[in-house]
């Protein structure tokens, strides 16, 4: 811990090198007595434990996000003391451009520094978007219930209700397309096999305007979310010409350089 605490004598747990497990996390915490309050941004012990978290948060796990909204969440609650590595840094391949390198999951909350990328969804039904984006798309709910916060891959959706203008934005209405074939902004997902993620999506209740089709660079095809916004999803078949995330294996040497 960053400041010295010579009189506080616990009791403690100690929880190492989660990882980005946030399942095993909450299955850990649960065995030993604490429990974790609804929206998972919590965990308390009937008799006063605490847990320490000595490092490695993120990273590798499939919701580095959602184990650092919880530990997080405890620490100002003094349910939990850290002094933690948040373990994601950006890695790359040999013979890949360095504005490729990237992590594998944004944060929340935000780093002390730089800034965390969130795309926001106006739903006139904000439980059906929540359907479409974690059982069809894959995304995890970490923050609930509205607005509601889906870790989606390395990014966010918030998806909430509409409304009128408010004190920061006087003048502005928020609301679902009027006209589904006129559009101005969509979401971008880049995919490794398209025809897989395709066909499964599909199976899942998705509703693509065409299959993928064959463009100079890359494969791609659209859909909708329930609420009509616009979704691409894309393939790079040449990534010479396009791009290509660096945990994607490439035509260069696959070593990594640290």
């Amino acid at each position: 811990m960053n400041d010295a605490r010579d009189d506080d004598h616990g009791p403690f747990d100690i929880a190492g090198d989660v990882h980005g497990c946030f399942d095993e996390l909450c299955g850990l915490l649960s065995e030993l007595g604490y429990e974790v309050n609804g929206t998972a941004t919590d965990a308390e012990h009937a008799g006063g434990r605490r847990v320490i978290v000595p490092g490695d948060l993120a990273d590798r796990g499939p919701a580095s996000s959602a184990v650092l909204r919880l530990v997080m969440g405890m620490a100002p609650s003094v349910h939990a003391a850290t002094k933690s590595t948040i373990g994601c840094r950006p890695r790359r391949k040999r013979g890949v451009r360095p504005n490729q390198w990237r992590c594998p999951m944004a944060e929340l909350p935000p780093p002390p520094e730089g800034i965390v990328l969130t795309h926001f969804i106006v739903s006139d039904d904000v439980e059906r978007s929540r359907r479409f984006y974690t059982e069809v798309l894959g995304g995890r709910v970490v923050f609930g219930p509205e607005p509601i916060n889906v870790a989606l891959s390395n990014s966010w959706i918030v998806i909430n209700a509409g409304g009128g203008p408010t004190d920061d934005k006087p003048e502005v209405t928020l609301e679902t397309p009027r006209d589904p074939g006129r559009v101005s902004s969509f979401l971008n997902i880049r995919v490794k096999d398209i025809e897989a993620v395709y066909a499964e999506w599909s199976a899942r209740g998705a509703q693509f305007l065409t299959p993928p089709k064959q463009h100079q660079y890359e494969k791609r095809c659209y859909m909708r979310d329930p609420d009509g916004h616009l979704i691409e999803v894309g393939q790079t078949t040449d990534p010479e010409g396009d791009w290509s995330p660096a945990h994607w294996p490439s035509s260069t040497s696959a070593e990594e350089s640290e």
